[in-house]
């Protein structure tokens, strides 16, 4: 048998604020720093932020690899899948 459900009153009240433009800049430096500290070019192009969630949208940069039959490979389409063109959004 159940016996009766706890109070809400028990919850903390929780006060949610906006991300405020020095801090998101703030954010999107310090993504974009810990990417390049990585080897992994890229720049934030879009920041959208949600009532409780900041996305990132980023522009994967390209960097010239050789392989070992001397083709030129760039780390920022060896990964995507073929016959797919344009930007990749990562989120």
């Amino acid at each position: 048998e159940e016996g009766p459900l706890p109070t809400l009153d028990l919850l903390e009240e929780v006060y949610l604020e906006a991300l405020s433009e020095a801090e998101a800049r703030r954010k999107l430096k310090i993504i974009e720093e810990t990417l390049d500290s990585f080897g992994v070019p890229a720049k934030v192009v879009e920041v959208n932020q949600g009532p409780t969630v900041t996305q990132f949208g980023l522009d994967p940069g390209y960097v010239e690899r050789r392989t070992s039959g001397g083709k030129v490979q760039t780390a920022g389409n060896r990964h995507r899948p073929s016959g797919t063109k344009g930007d990749r959004r990562i989120r």
